[in-house]
């Protein structure tokens, strides 16, 4: 069996390297899920303060966008085998930030307002226990 030439060994080296890349480009990294929570500890606020003032296009657009950043720790907890505690939290945050933009459209603030005052609640509780920095 013939030893492969200098070309061919860096050619594999970078090919392994390339599939290494491959298999990791998709899951979210602790960074990440630092990220997401400092993103939601703003917002969270900042979503109370368009209720208030009845910024209904501001305060639709922050719902969403915590929607979607619970969305992705749920998945980031399913993906590392997290407990069924975190991804519970994660699953019911993402549908009380729903519940934040449904209150918008249908104008019942009252309701928006204690859906992110539970998030808020929920994000202590779950910092004491996941938050990784």
């Amino acid at each position: 069996m013939q030893k492969p030439g200098l070309v061919g060994e860096a050619l594999r080296r970078l090919f392994l390297f390339a599939l290494l890349l491959s298999d990791t480009s998709h899951s979210a990294s602790v960074l990440d899920f630092d990220i997401w929570m400092r993103k939601i500890d703003t917002r969270i606020v900042d979503v109370q303060r368009k209720l208030d003032s009845r910024d209904d296009a501001e305060a639709l657009a922050q719902a969403r966008e915590i929607e979607d950043l619970y969305a992705k720790m749920e998945a980031y907890f399913v993906a590392k085998g997290e407990s069924a505690d975190a991804i519970k939290l994660s699953r019911e945050s993402k549908e009380l930030a729903g519940v934040i933009a449904k209150s918008v459209t249908t104008k019942n603030y009252q309701a928006g307002g204690n859906a992110a005052v539970t998030i808020a609640r929920a994000c202590t509780d779950c910092h004491d226990l996941y938050r990784p920095f």
